[in-house]
């Protein structure tokens, strides 16, 4: 789910017209890298079951954070990949997608004491239900 779901966000125009390329999973390589940066985390992830077996069904709990040189910035970005994920159902990078929805947002910020700068973080918390393609 986590190469698909980077995928999906990575080839939408919008999102890269804020975003670019900078999207990571749990921690940010380089924090003197320009901003704004998405950082997504999966905060836990619960299979679904029948009485008689696994039938690989997820839903799981990402938290996606937006960091930004001004509040203007991390929002802009947070929208932008809030309007491709919130209702979001369909295939992609062989994960099927049943549903992406948007569960909580958080405004904050923070002194980035390595580089030196304080920061706006949106963050958000997407539930997404999902699994591997049956070929």
């Amino acid at each position: 789910m986590e190469e698909a779901l980077l995928s999906l966000l990575l080839s939408d125009p919008a999102v890269a017209t804020v975003l670019a390329d900078r999207i990571y999973w749990v921690r940010r390589p380089d924090l003197t890298r320009p901003l704004p940066v998405c950082v997504l985390q999966r905060v836990s992830g619960v299979r679904d079951y029948t009485i008689r077996e696994n039938v690989r069904l997820m839903q799981s709990r990402v938290q996606a954070d937006f960091f930004g040189q001004d509040y203007r910035q991390s929002k802009e970005a947070s929208r932008a990949v809030c309007e491709l994920v919130d209702g979001y159902i369909g295939t992609h990078a062989g994960e099927q997608f049943q549903r992406i929805m948007i569960d909580s947002e958080r405004d904050l910020n923070e002194l980035e004491k390595e580089a030196d700068r304080m920061t706006f973080r949106v963050s958000i918390d997407l539930i997404i239900w999902h699994q591997k393609e049956v070929n």
